[in-house]
């Protein structure tokens, strides 16, 4: 009594309210740097390397733009000269040691101002490999009548007043303050993100723009992780929408065109799992059996669909290759009458692949079956509920169905 492509299975249920259409976040940005973020206290360090790092892995977002005022690029350029002058001036004292030491002369070194302009020449070139924009200070849109007040009352971005600080800060971070405010302008309707360490500046900053289109970070890990994380929720709900449709897609009640029905899985298991399906129970050693113990089916095979899940994914050529879980269950009557009945379950893998799309709507297309392997093959007592979790009749069910199969006399049918 196999089950061929008419026999209904049970499944496990899916839900109904996963969306088909899952818009791709839109993480589009103008992202301003401060110096601080970019700034690395190592000699051989144009700028930090996990700033340039991070950098690297924020560019691969669609739509996001990388700007750097220029007077950040100005300060960078600074701290770094000076570093380059003490460097020079080092390597000027050793080499006359040397030169008087062996009474040899004294090798060229490249005046400072060469160095300077080959250092400024190296971050310029890295700009534009990283497609960074570098950003002027609009010094024609500046109030600068505000500025003065502000640095004369010590108003953010400048330094609050301490009456033993030794220095007033605040000038520079008031230009970088005016450029991010002309780049919050220029880049309407675009979202801003500032990265930036100073508190000050990064609460002068949402004073003076607003927080509708401006969002600050203390370091750039700080706004990449926020981006991995929204890449991450669009892949898991992309993904959930994807095994949603791929779970209808194996097996729809009444469909002939999904993969249960149009495959006729039932055949196909049996077939390939030909040496699973001839197993019975064992034989159980009894004393009270005169005869050898023998075992007869009572049902036929029914099936139940578990979870599917995604073996592997061609992005390239929208390719997708799942797995789905299938057991089949049968139950075997003992000779022998102090044996409850026996249910058969075989825990089988079902591999198929389908094409895939996320565009206009999610949807997973064309199935094709590729393998189906077993698992495992177990023996258990046939209670109801196992024989119900396979669309199997109970056994009462199925004495109930024989007594109504069984003619009645005529001198038996009840008077009316």
């Amino acid at each position: 009594m196999a089950a061929g492509i008419g026999a209904k299975p049970n499944h496990s249920t899916h839900c109904d309210d996963v969306p088909k259409t899952i818009k791709p976040p839109d993480l589009a940005a103008a992202v301003v740097w401060d110096s601080n973020s970019l700034f690395s206290e190592n000699d051989t360090e144009l700028v930090s390397a996990a700033a340039a790092n991070d950098l690297a892995e924020i560019r691969k977002t669609p739509g996001i733009e990388v700007i750097i005022p220029r007077v950040v690029v100005g300060e960078l350029l600074f701290r770094k000269d000076w570093r380059l002058g003490n460097l020079r001036s080092d390597v000027a004292r050793k080499l006359s040691s040397i030169s008087e030491l062996v009474s040899l002369r004294q090798p060229d070194i490249p005046d400072h101002g060469i160095l300077r302009v080959q250092l400024q020449r190296r971050f310029v070139t890295w700009c534009k490999s990283h497609q960074i924009r570098l950003w002027r200070v609009p010094f024609d849109r500046v109030n600068w009548r505000t500025v003065a007040s502000a640095a004369i009352n010590r108003r953010p971005p400048f330094s609050p007043f301490e009456p033993k600080g030794k220095s007033e800060k605040g000038f520079r971070d008031t230009l970088i303050l005016e450029t991010l405010s002309d780049i919050y302008r220029s880049t309407s309707p675009k979202p801003v993100v500032f990265i930036c360490a100073d508190e000050l500046l990064a609460e002068s900053a949402t004073t003076r723009v607003g927080s509708a289109r401006l969002t600050t970070y203390k370091t750039s890990s700080e706004y990449l992780s926020y981006l991995k994380l929204q890449r991450e929720k669009f892949a898991k709900e992309t993904i959930a929408a994807i095994l949603e449709e791929a779970t209808a897609l194996f097996y729809t009640p009444h469909s002939v065109e999904c993969v249960y029905n149009k495959f006729n899985i039932p055949h196909q298991l049996q077939t390939l799992l030909a040496r699973e399906f001839a197993k019975q129970p064992l034989a159980t050693a009894s004393l009270l059996s005169l005869q050898p113990e023998s075992f007869n089916p009572t049902t036929n095979d029914g099936y139940y669909i578990g979870s599917t899940n995604i073996e592997d994914l061609d992005v390239k050529t929208n390719a997708i290759t799942f797995k789905t879980e299938v057991s089949s269950g049968r139950a075997f009557q003992s000779s022998n009458t102090f044996t409850p009945e026996q249910l058969r379950v075989i825990d089988a893998i079902v591999v198929w692949s389908a094409t895939w799309q996320i565009a206009p709507e999610i949807a997973v297309t064309n199935p094709r079956f590729i393998s189906a392997k077993a698992v495992k093959t177990s023996f258990e007592v046939a209670t109801d509920e196992r024989l119900q979790s396979f669309n199997l009749p109970t056994l009462l069910s199925r004495a109930m169905a024989s007594l109504q199969a069984i003619p009645v006399a005529e001198d038996q049918k009840p008077q009316l």
